[in-house]
């Protein structure tokens, strides 16, 4: 089964209105919602097409923003003549590892060969992650008060949003933190981030900046809640007059790595001219994974193949790119490998924007077989790509097999979860 959607609606998001029942259906609201990213028209009305589809728009930068728009207005929302696209944007995971030792930052916190110590007084501290405990000693002085000064829990959704961005709940005052205790979204990753980076708790493992301000954004695991997120801490340390650096230790493996994705635009445009604030994103824990296929098409070699290996959950999301002005050809096959039997197939072809979904495919009395891609081209410099989710229950005797075919020109796939492997063959 192949189903039609329309172009504008990247895989990301045609994955998220399938998929929707197991994302943000908890809350009291009966609107299910979807964040994303739209990209608009130069002459569109944005006053209008929010009013008109109940759409929210919060950060943007040239006719690109962040936007909460209602699932039930996303095709009529997609078919406006002023949209030009929607794109869910990517998971994101938490992404940390740090050694003291090797940063230097002992020698930094003693004041070691220079003028005193820094161990950030008079700074704030915001970590943008998930999973804080409140209560933890490694937030409190030496007095025993907590340190943390304003937590953003976007998870936090069982109760009507008191924030300026129309999701999740504020909580300004230390009564108010004491009370919620922790944040909603059900990890500890977040405690364990800020402890690195402001831990107070006197012992071996205490943080890089244990008298720093703390300001905590509890993210609801989108791109677009970590934007928002980021404009929260920018505001508030300017209304505190205070030096900020904002530590964000997710991410992806997928994407354009070269600063023109949606969330390097807009992350960008937030932190420009902004003396005394600083952004750090982590590079990744996934060195040792083979989630990336990189190289060179031309007359020589054509056509690189390659077995993809998902996790045992079964399910993973693929990017693949190329470069301007040249065309790429791509297949995705499901292949017996006992049988040397072709299960699924399909050819697809850069150049043209379209959103297709491919359901009940494989083998199995029981089929939860699902690949959602899109393709488009890079609005800034025109390469072409493709968006790719994948769902399916594979049997040890199947595989995975993408293939990429070009005359000329550079590639790069990646794997958000899974590995490639050339499985013994070359």
């Amino acid at each position: 089964i192949c189903i039609d959607y329309s172009p504008k609606l990247s895989a990301a998001t045609v994955e998220q209105i399938q998929n929707f029942e197991s994302t943000f259906t908890r809350g009291t609201t009966k609107e299910k919602l979807l964040f994303a990213y739209i990209r608009l028209k130069p002459e569109a009305n944005i006053h209008n097409l929010s009013k008109k589809y109940g759409v929210r728009l919060n950060i943007g930068h040239n006719g690109l923003y962040t936007a909460i728009i209602p699932m039930s207005q996303i095709n009529n929302f997609a078919q406006d003549v002023s949209v030009l696209s929607i794109d869910a944007g990517k998971r994101i995971r938490p992404m940390m590892d740090s050694v003291k030792i090797c940063s230097n930052a002992e020698q930094a916190f003693t004041g070691s060969s220079l003028p005193h110590p820094f161990q950030g007084e008079g700074v704030i501290i915001g970590i943008i992650d998930s999973g804080f405990d409140f209560t933890h000693p490694n937030f409190k002085d030496g007095n025993g008060n907590c340190r943390i000064r304003c937590v953003w829990d976007q998870n936090n959704i069982f109760t009507t949003s008191n924030s300026s961005y129309g999701y999740g709940i504020v909580y300004s005052t230390s009564e108010q933190i004491k009370t919620a205790k922790h944040d909603m979204s059900g990890n500890t990753h977040g405690t364990h981030v800020a402890g690195i980076a402001a831990g107070s708790y006197d012992h071996p493992y205490r943080g890089i900046a244990p008298k720093a301000e703390i300001v905590l954004v509890s993210v609801n695991g989108t791109e677009q809640g970590i934007l928002d997120g980021i404009d929260f801490l920018l505001t508030y340390a300017d209304e505190a007059d205070r030096p900020l650096a904002i530590n964000l230790s997710m991410g992806t493996v997928l994407g354009f790595k070269d600063g023109t994705d949606n969330f390097s635009i807009l992350a960008d445009n937030l932190m420009k001219d902004r003396k005394g604030k600083i952004l750090a994103i982590a590079a990744g824990n996934e060195g040792h994974r083979k989630s990336t296929l990189t190289g060179k098409l031309d007359k020589t070699v054509t056509t690189v193949k390659s077995f993809l290996m998902p996790p045992s959950y079964n399910r993973d999301n693929l990017f693949i790119q190329g470069v301007a002005d040249h065309t790429y050809q791509i297949t995705i096959s499901l292949k017996d490998t006992l049988a040397n039997t072709t299960l699924f197939s399909q050819n697809f072809a850069s150049g043209e924007e379209w959103s297709k979904s491919y359901q009940n495919f494989g083998s199995g009395e029981t089929n939860d077989s699902k690949l959602n891609i899109s393709a488009a081209l890079n609005p800034i410099n025109r390469n072409p790509y493709f968006n790719i989710s994948l769902m399916y229950t594979k049997p040890d005797n199947e595989a995975w097999e993408i293939s990429i075919s070009s005359g000329n020109g550079k590639y790069m796939i990646n794997s958000d979860y899974g590995s490639f492997t050339s499985d013994g063959k070359k």
